[in-house]
């Protein structure tokens, strides 16, 4: 009897595991605040202790990007295509100024900008990449939400970004390749 109570309950859990599809999409987390700054509805508050000890004075490798659509009305994605206009880039953030080193067909460029951080919404506000949230840092990474253009529809497209802290001669390199750059070009 115990064997065909197991059989019938292994049975069940098996059927019950099949016929449960797991069609449930997560929404999007991000929505425009009041200012049209994005926002998180799980974001924890990055304190201006630990984005100095950990953001501040570091460069950063851009490793992967993801497009969204943050839209109040209905929460849709949006996934980029291969020929999205997105710009490579990495940054470095000292105590007073963001850094953005981009890489185009046409040549290297920094672009140096002040910024401000926010700790009580994460928010990351320059010139560069306005409307920038940090959704989290770690003495390895960080992860931003920056703002990229508009699709067809005349949506805002943000890029859900992740960088790397880079080895100290990865920096090195950076700087030397654009200072000379900058001779070249005087």
């Amino acid at each position: 009897m115990k064997k065909i109570y197991l059989l019938a309950l292994l049975s069940s859990l098996l059927f019950t595991s099949m016929t449960c599809e797991d069609d449930y999409e997560e929404p999007n987390p991000y929505f425009l605040d009041e200012e049209g700054y994005p926002s998180s509805k799980w974001l924890s508050s990055v304190s201006q202790e630990r984005f100095r000890a950990y953001v501040v004075g570091n460069g950063w490798r851009l490793t992967h990007s993801n497009g969204t659509v943050i839209n109040n009305e209905n929460d849709t994605h949006y996934n980029p295509s291969k020929d999205e206009p997105i710009l490579p880039h990495n940054l470095y953030f000292s105590a007073d100024s963001i850094y953005v080193f981009q890489y185009e067909t046409t040549g290297n460029w920094l672009s140096v900008s002040s910024y401000t951080y926010n700790e009580a919404n994460n928010r990351i506000t320059n010139d560069l990449l306005p409307k920038m949230l940090l959704l989290s840092s770690t003495i390895n990474s960080i992860e931003t939400i920056e703002p990229i253009g508009t699709n067809p529809t005349g949506q805002v497209v943000y890029i859900h970004n992740v960088y790397e802290k880079m080895q100290f001669y990865e920096l090195q390199s950076h700087w030397y390749a654009f200072k000379h750059k900058a001779e070249q070009t005087k």
